[in-house]
C-alpha cells in the first residue's frame, strides 16, 4: 500500500515545471530551483559571464525558475548543455498554412510516410480512444514523390473546392489506408510555404 500511495504522490503533479535552459516541461524530481549565484560567480570575467547568461530563457519576473540537472551540470562546467535553446533547438512557429491542414493533406506533403499496425494495449471498459497504444508488426517507412503527387491533384475552380481523396500503401492493393477530403489550394499553399522553410523540400 505503501508504493501505491507514494506513486499517487508522484503522479499529483504533472509536467510542469519548464527548465530556463532547455524549455522542457519536466517533473519535480527532474529539476532544481534556479539560483543564479550558482552558476555566475563574482570573480568571472565579463565575457564568461555574458556567455553563461545566454543559455538561459527567462524573463526578469519574480517567480520562482527552475533548471534541470542535466543542464545545470552542464553549464556549472561552464559547458553549453546538448539540449538548450541557444544550441539551434529553438521551436519555430507554425505557419497559418500548415495549421489549417487535415491529416490526410499532412500526407500528400510528407517527405516519407509511415504504415503501421496499431493496437491497444490494455483491455476493459475503458473505451479506446483512451487506453494506452503501440505498434503491432512491422511499419514501413515509404518515400513520396511530393512534386509528382500535387501536380497530379486538378485544379481547383476556387479556392473552396474540395476533392475526395483516397490514400493506399500501394496503387494495386483494394483496401484504402485514409480517405478524406482535401482542399488542392491548401495543399499547395502549405508546400510553397515548406520550400521557403525546408531545405528538405528546396
Amino acid at each position: 500500500m505503501n508504493n501505491l500511495n507514494k506513486f499517487r504522490q508522484i503522479i499529483q503533479e504533472g509536467p510542469d515545471y519548464v527548465c530556463i535552459s532547455c524549455q522542457l516541461a519536466l517533473f519535480r524530481n527532474q529539476v532544481i530551483p534556479f539560483i543564479e549565484e550558482k552558476y555566475i560567480k563574482q570573480n568571472m570575467s565579463y565575457e564568461i559571464k555574458k556567455h553563461i547568461q545566454s543559455y538561459f530563457m527567462y524573463s526578469s519576473s519574480r517567480e520562482q525558475k527552475w533548471i534541470c540537472k542535466s543542464c545545470s551540470d552542464k553549464i556549472k562546467k561552464r559547458q553549453m548543455p546538448s539540449r538548450a535553446v541557444v544550441n539551434k533547438l529553438k521551436v519555430c512557429k507554425i505557419p497559418s498554412e500548415l495549421k489549417r491542414l487535415n491529416n490526410l493533406e499532412k500526407h500528400l506533403i510528407a517527405l516519407r510516410l509511415p504504415f503501421m499496425k496499431i493496437v491497444n494495449l490494455t483491455s476493459g471498459k475503458l473505451s479506446s480512444r483512451l487506453t494506452q497504444k503501440g505498434t503491432k508488426g512491422p511499419l514501413h517507412c515509404v518515400p513520396s514523390d511530393v512534386e509528382d503527387t500535387v501536380t497530379t491533384l486538378p485544379r481547383p475552380v476556387d479556392k473552396s473546392m474540395m476533392v475526395r481523396l483516397q490514400l493506399k500503401r500501394r496503387l494495386k492493393y483494394k483496401a484504402v489506408w485514409e480517405e478524406q477530403l482535401i482542399n488542392p489550394n491548401d495543399v499547395r499553399d502549405a508546400l510553397f510555404v515548406l520550400t521557403k522553410m525546408h531545405p528538405g523540400y528546396k
